[in-house]
């Protein structure tokens, strides 16, 4: 879903380009934003369960999908930026 949204604005939209969002990051990123399971959390992304699985064992993740996952942190605690706020859930954890 994330993902259209940013492809529905006219910006670039590239799979291949690696972010650097660790998969302990991401359980850790969506847990703190409520999501208790992959499959919703999956379907907010607008990807399957199984990479959102791949992902947060390991696999690299898209930078598209890097920058929806700091877009639904942002649009969750809206007083940082999302970069920010991710930074800040990390933190919270300890988590690196």
């Amino acid at each position: 879903m994330i993902y259209n949204e940013i492809k529905s604005k006219g910006e670039s939209v590239n799979t291949k380009q690696i972010g650097s969002i660790t998969g302990d990051n991401i359980r850790l990123i969506r847990a703190l934003l409520g999501y208790s399971g992959q499959k919703e959390f999956a379907v907010k992304l607008g990807v399957s369960r199984v990479t959102l699985n791949l992902w947060e064992n390991g696999k690299p993740v898209p930078l598209v999908t890097e920058r929806a996952i700091y877009q639904l942190c942002y649009e969750k605690f809206t007083s940082v930026s999302p970069e920010d706020c991710v930074a800040q859930l990390i933190a919270v954890k300890g988590w690196k």
